[in-house]
C-alpha cells in the first residue's frame, strides 16, 4: 500500500497503544463527527449528500517538467479521473481570490 489507498483492519488485528486509542475520548469524538452525514450544494444545484472520511491541509505546488503538469509530483494523468476534474476548477477559484486580493 503506498500511503494513498483506503483499507481496513479487523479490530483484532489491532495493537494494544492502537486499541487504546480507538477508546479514547478525542478518538470517539472524531468518530462521531465524521459519521455525520452533511449536504452539499454544486453550483448547478445539485445535492450531495455524504460524509467526510478524512481531510488534511497542505499546500499544493503545480509545477511543470518537460511539458507535462504534476501535482504534489505526481503526474497529473496519473490522477485518479475524478481529481483530473476537479483539480483544473479549484485552481481556478482559488486564481480568482488571488486576483481578488492582491
Amino acid at each position: 500500500m503506498n500511503g494513498h489507498e483506503l483499507t481496513s483492519v479487523p479490530r483484532a488485528d489491532l495493537s494494544p497503544a492502537d486499541e487504546e486509542y480507538l477508546n479514547s475520548k478525542e478518538a470517539v469524538e472524531l468518530s462521531s463527527r465524521l459519521d455525520a452525514r452533511q449536504t452539499w450544494t454544486m453550483r448547478d444545484g445539485t445535492k450531495v449528500v455524504s460524509k467526510i472520511v478524512d481531510f488534511i491541509r497542505k499546500d499544493v505546488t503545480v509545477p511543470r517538467r518537460l511539458g507535462k503538469i504534476y501535482v504534489n509530483d505526481r503526474l497529473f494523468d496519473n490522477l485518479p479521473e475524478v481529481y483530473q476534474r476537479i483539480f483544473p476548477k479549484v485552481v481556478e477559484e482559488f486564481e480568482k481570490m488571488a486576483r481578488l486580493t492582491n
